[in-house]
């Protein structure tokens, strides 16, 4: 696993988007400090060239250099602006920050080489005998030091070397907050280097600012990202920082003070320095404990229902694992899965959704053992483990017991919601002798009790995985027939039991794998919908029927649509009949010689939108007609809305239609109604004279079926339609 680096560390956006205004706002304090101090120059004004009374003052070379650092940084801050005037305003805080590097480099150069410039006498002439009696003009050392490491800070800034910035503007804090100590507890050689000139309390002051200023500028970049963090460091440091820094400075105050009262002696009061430093560190280190502790806590548990998280559970079922190992012992591992959560989310909103999630962990905490582990595996999942168990029967028993209680009514708020789950059991070490291998079948047992109904558990079988491993080999397989072009067309013909006359054709998938052989469509369609492959299929079908149609129609052979069934995917795409009109148009195609039939199922997963879409496709003259009716759940309300010409009644029906009552009578019902709507009537799958017989006789108007004709490939149906097509 990656480990972020601090400067790409995830942040809160309100503290860093605070902390920048901020930045911007501490230049113009900085600008401000300047102007006032040279405005105490020309006027006359002690206090405001000094702070206070009596105190040495900030020379007007230093506060120059303030004005000009001011300006580079609110510059450098500004980049809400046009890219062109980004690049001038960066060039001109370059150019000011060069200046205040320039300015300190050179004092710092007097003081080393012993060189007088005169710098100061140069910059203001009609102060020059004021500045004579403050060493020449010149800054203090650590003035000028401070200057240099303010313009390099922002040279790196603009490199983008945020961390180097940052240290430079450390550097240039701690410089300036050893003067501003000297003024707070009174100790001259703090603020003064001998007979050098003196740091100004002033100066101090807005050096201290230029830093802070500096270090807020990225404060989501290098080592300042912490404060911005949206990590358990981050916490940390946001709520130590002032602490850590405002305290030491009170205590060593309060003890100076002390010992100036001639409270105790100077021995004692080193003493009690350090016990108080010691105080603090302790409670610095414990606040941090309690920090940390929170921060495990979230790191190891669900925060919306306090269970266990999924690295909890793996870090305690790999430590059960390894006992059991040692021991001899079976353990078991349950995945649950809530059966049509989404509904939940989708009708009832996602807060109703969390509290529901909330009562389930409560019931199945109920359920537990004194040694089992229930955890919140992510979304609607959770997991269970039961250790030491002498057989399956315990793992058995815990999920019929479960699928008891969830069965039972929760009451949220104005709502009682009935639910069901779906569990998959796999068993340590027959299932799996690593971690990852029992989850993975415990995972595999979970998807075949959804697969066969749900509201049920499944006890994880090698034959779980031989079928996993089947529909992978398909779905590859598929991608592979797509591309070399591997699937065909049969047709089966539609007969009028009234005339004979063929009515239509069906066009049939078909697929010879040169690895799989023959492979039928129940087996295509399960794994082409699951995957998305059946929209890429369904538009191969659907130019192959109208290539087909027109090259019958070319021969004379074709006055009949051809029906192409389209998937649920194929009927929600955004740019279906633009395909259509695009096939239709390339083949020069009536549209009255194509058919699309649809489930019902896929009909009333959404029946407004179904509604408007079918409406479209009649409106281009397209045929529609409804599959496999009778094994859904339509209402007859909504199947009155819909442009649908024919109704097909399910094989379902017709196979049992000459021995059961129920369903020659649901065939008589589906036939009445569909006359009723103004529909055609079809029946398919019919196979025997007996079946035929009874379907005429309830005034069924169409058949499909071997009785008459198989599917057969394109060039048999070319040579079955001048037959069909003539009375029978």
């Amino acid at each position: 696993m990656s480990i972020r680096s601090p400067g790409l560390a995830p942040y809160r956006q309100e503290i860093h988007s605070g902390l920048k205004q901020l930045s911007r706002y501490i230049c113009l304090v900085v600008i401000l400090i300047a102007v006032g101090v040279l405005m105490g120059w020309g006027l006359a004004i002690p206090w405001l060239k000094s702070g206070l009374p009596g105190l040495p003052a900030m020379r007007p070379n230093t506060a120059l250099g303030f004005l000009l650092a001011g300006a580079a940084l609110w510059l450098e801050v500004d980049v809400r602006s046009s890219e062109r005037r980004y690049a001038w305003q960066t060039s001109l805080s370059l150019g000011l920050a060069l200046a205040c590097f320039g300015l300190g480099s050179i004092n710092l150069l007097e003081f080393l080489l012993g060189w007088d410039t005169g710098l100061g006498h140069w910059l203001f002439p009609w102060w020059a005998e004021q500045l004579n009696s403050v060493s020449r003009g010149r800054l203090a050392p650590n003035t000028a030091l401070s200057f240099v490491l303010f313009g390099g800070s922002i040279w790196l800034l603009y490199r983008r070397r945020y961390r180097g910035a940052q240290v430079m503007a450390l550097g240039m804090f701690y410089v300036a907050l050893v003067g501003f100590l000297g003024y707070l507890y009174d100790v001259e050689t703090l603020y003064g280097l001998g007979s050098y000139s003196t740091m100004s309390l002033p100066t101090s002051g807005a050096f201290l600012l230029l830093a802070a200023a500096v270090l807020l500028r990225y404060p989501n970049r290098g080592m300042v990202a912490i404060l911005t963090a949206d990590h358990a460091g981050g916490a940390l440091v946001r709520r130590l920082v002032l602490a850590v820094g405002l305290v030491p400075v009170m205590l060593c105050g309060l003890i100076l003070i002390g010992k100036r009262q001639g409270l105790y002696s100077s021995d004692f009061g080193v003493v009690l320095l350090c016990v108080l430093v010691v105080l603090l560190l302790s409670l610095v280190t414990w606040w941090s404990g309690l920090l940390l502790e929170q921060s495990d806590y979230y790191v190891s548990f669900d925060t919306l229902t306090g269970l266990p998280n999924r690295r909890r559970f793996e870090q305690q079922l790999s430590q059960w694992m390894v006992y059991c190992r040692q021991q001899h012992q079976l353990l078991c591992v349950l995945f649950l899965d809530i059966d049509r959560f989404k509904y939940v989310n989708d009708v009832l909103g996602h807060d109703l959704g969390d509290e529901l999630l909330i009562h389930v962990s409560r019931r199945l905490q109920s359920l537990m053992p004194e040694k089992g582990l229930l955890a919140r595996w992510g979304g609607d999942e959770f997991i269970l483990l039961l250790p030491k168990i002498e057989d399956l029967a315990a793992g058995v028993a815990l999920a019929e017991a479960i699928l008891t209680s969830l069965m039972l009514p929760f009451q949220l708020q104005n709502h009682y919601l009935n639910i069901s789950v779906s569990l998959g059991v796999a068993i340590f070490p027959e299932d799996g002798e690593d971690l990852r291998a029992l989850l993975q079948k415990a995972d595999l047992a979970l998807f075949e009790a959804k697969g066969q109904g749900r509201n049920t558990y499944q006890i994880y079988s090698q034959v779980f995985s031989e079928r996993v491993s089947e529909a992978l080999q398909l779905e590859n397989a598929l991608v592979k027939a797509l591309e070399r072009e591997e699937f065909s067309l049969h047709y089966q013909p539609k007969i009028s039991l009234a005339t004979g006359q063929l009515t239509g054709l069906e066009a049939l998938l078909r697929w010879d794998s040169p690895e799989l052989g023959r492979v039928s469509p129940g087996r295509i369609i399960p794994v082409a919908e699951e995957t998305g492959l059946i929209v890429n299929i369904g538009a191969w079908v659907l130019r192959e029927a109208c290539r087909q149609a027109k090259v019958w129609q070319s021969e004379g052979l074709l006055s009949v649509p051809i029906a192409v069934n389209i998937s649920v995917l194929q009927l929600h795409q955004a740019n279906l009949l633009a395909q259509l009109k695009q096939l239709l148009n390339e083949f020069e195609l009536s549209p009255s010689l194509l058919e699309l039939e649809i489930t019902e199922t896929a009909a009333m997963q959404d029946v407004d939108y179904a509604q408007a879409r079918l409406h479209q496709l009649s409106d281009l003259g397209i045929g529609l007609s409804l599959d496999d009716f009778g094994t859904g759940f339509s209402s007859l309300a909504y199947l009155s809305r819909f442009p649908l010409k024919v109704l097909k009644i399910d094989r379902a029906f017709i196979t049992s239609i000459t021995t059961s009552a129920t369903a020659q009578a649901i065939a008589r019902s589906i036939i009445e109604l569909g006359h009723g709507l103004g529909m055609r009537v079809l029946a398919e799958g019919v196979e025997t004279k007996q079946q035929l017989a009874y379907l005429r006789s309830v005034g069924c108007d169409e058949v499909q079926g071997y009785i008459f004709y198989r599917p057969m490939p394109a060039a048999q149906v070319a040579e079955v339609l001048p037959k069909v097509s003539k009375p029978q």
